[in-house]
């Protein structure tokens, strides 16, 4: 059996003496970073929530706002406070004309292909679009669009180019 002596005791007592004020040190650190996070954090939760009800409906198709306000019985001021949001994130696109827009969800460039095509195939029946067009509406990948407007074609839809200047192609989707 060993013995302890005065020496072994208050070189414990220093290592136990240093653990507690790093642990003292580090309960004011949390300290002061939950009071800076309850300081800070101010979440209007009725907005998250209008903004999570506003993607779900986009996600179905294209709505104007009052369409959307009046699916979620909300006020047109909240819901254009939703979509700017939203707009601002590149989440949602216009689609219609600048005086009567149209909203549609951005899909991204982390779709699968079959959707992109989808998605392409949706944006194009309803009016003749650019590339850059399509990349704002879609959020893809300006290759993985050239891709998908000619599986389009493969697949025999009847995608034509409108435009009158050889140098910008203007693709749309011919109803069959």
């Amino acid at each position: 059996m060993r013995t302890v002596t005065e020496k072994d005791l208050e070189k414990h007592l220093g290592r136990l003496q240093r653990a507690m004020e790093e642990a003292k040190q580090i309960q004011a650190d949390l300290r002061a970073t939950q009071q800076f996070a309850i300081g800070t954090v101010d979440v209007d939760t009725s907005k998250v929530a209008l903004i999570t009800k506003v993607e779900a409906l986009l996600k179905v198709s294209p709505m104007s706002l009052a369409e959307i306000a009046s699916e979620l019985g909300a006020s047109a001021g909240r819901v254009g406070s939703a979509l700017k949001v939203l707009r601002g994130k590149g989440q949602v696109h216009n689609v219609g004309e600048d005086d009567r827009p149209r909203w549609r969800w951005v899909i991204g460039d982390g779709c699968s292909f079959p959707e992109l095509v989808a998605e392409v195939q949706r944006l194009l029946s309803e009016k003749p679009m650019t590339h850059a067009e399509l990349k704002s509406a879609t959020g893809a990948n300006p290759n993985r669009l050239k891709g998908a407007v000619t599986q389009l074609a493969r697949n025999g839809v009847a995608v034509v180019n409108v435009s009158d200047d050889p140098r910008r192609a203007l693709w749309f989707v011919r109803a069959s």
